[in-house]
């Protein structure tokens, strides 16, 4: 690979920040592969001026840093650059290496040495401390397979499919007027009676008041079910029957949200249904930043044990995210805050 140096990629991000073209038309410029512009604006944007320079020694990184990091990668839905970016790192391919060598080697792969093996002794010692890392992080016993993808409740067209009545029109400065909802997947890993590692899969299913963002009703389950999501509606809908102006739930296409029941469980209450358009997440980004930050503050980097552990987590989060977490298009105040406040001021009003 070509060595370039520091001024010229500094030229290249400048040029690229400066808003003079992309990165294919930046690239194009000065005759260099997209992906490398990628790289230098990517580790200048998140290290400074540091990340573009080159490391005249190689970091040397321990075992459990290694594992921490695929562990990272294959149990959140980030890139190997979102997790090098959080973890510091400077080169996201060594987490595509780590990987690739525990699918090859298994995990005593990452603790080989190049140059002289080391002595029977220490070579021991290793892999107690590899087996007692593994039982840490909940791996053993298990192989890495393909990245988990974000849950998908699209199953085509089951039922009754909305129209966008939102259009992106989020705000709202009336309490309980536009609601929107969505189902999130998250993992937890036990071990089972043979001693091996299992993943079990719990699900997601809030409300949110667009008004301030407050999460006013939720269900979690271990699948995905019409009982649940019919739950979480039914206490919605009682939660915001003190509305002036009719309501708007929004959704995506999923299929719950086509059932019969569920639509007319709306029309019943006299509340519109909306729908994002197909495969479009924008129409619905708010539940989506929702759920990216919960993901973030709670679950990223984390690993869950039971049901119940990850349960427990996810509701004591969903209050502090109601209650206490403050938000600047709140004027630095919580969901809840912010409601109490607009109460006060049409009652002394």
């Amino acid at each position: 690979m070509a060595k370039y140096s520091l001024e010229f990629k500094l030229e290249i991000v400048k040029h690229y920040l400066g808003n003079y073209g992309g990165y294919r038309a930046v690239a194009k410029k000065y005759n260099i592969q997209e992906s490398i512009v990628r790289s230098w604006v990517n580790s200048y944007q998140q290290f400074g001026i540091e990340g573009l320079k080159r490391s005249k020694h190689q970091t040397h990184y321990p075992v459990d840093f290694k594992l921490s990091a695929v562990k990272l990668y294959e149990t959140t839905e980030m890139s190997y650059r979102e997790v090098a970016n959080s973890l510091g790192m400077n080169n996201p391919s060594l987490i595509c290496n780590w990987r690739t060598t525990i699918l090859k080697k298994g995990v005593d792969g990452l603790s080989e040495q190049r140059g002289r093996p080391p002595k029977m002794g220490r070579r021991k010692k290793a892999d107690k401390k590899v087996l007692r890392l593994m039982r840490e992080l909940g791996i053993l016993g298990t192989a890495f397979s393909h990245k988990s993808r974000k849950y998908k409740s699209y199953k085509g067209t089951v039922g009754k499919v909305a129209s966008n009545r939102l259009k992106r029109r989020f705000n709202t400065s009336v309490p309980h007027q536009k609601i929107t909802t969505d189902t999130t997947e998250f993992k937890y890993y036990y071990m089972d009676q043979l001693g091996n590692t299992q993943t079990g899969r719990l699900y997601l299913d809030p409300y949110m008041d667009l008004f301030n963002s407050e999460i006013i009703s939720f269900q979690i389950t271990k699948r995905p079910n019409g009982e649940s999501m019919m739950e979480a509606l039914k206490t919605a809908i009682e939660r915001t029957n003190d509305c002036i102006f009719r309501r708007t739930f929004h959704s995506d296409q999923g299929w719950a949200y086509q059932m019969k029941r569920y639509s007319k469980t709306l029309k019943d209450n006299d509340i519109f249904q909306s729908m994002s358009r197909k495969g479009n997440c924008y129409d619905n980004s708010p539940m989506e930043n929702f759920f990216s930050i919960l993901k973030q503050e709670m679950y990223y980097g984390q690993t869950y044990h039971s049901f119940e552990e990850l349960a427990d987590s996810i509701t004591n989060y969903i209050n502090y995210y109601n209650e206490e977490r403050i938000k600047e298009k709140l004027g630095w105040l919580s969901p809840v805050q912010y409601r109490n406040q607009y109460t006060n001021s049409i009652v002394f009003s």
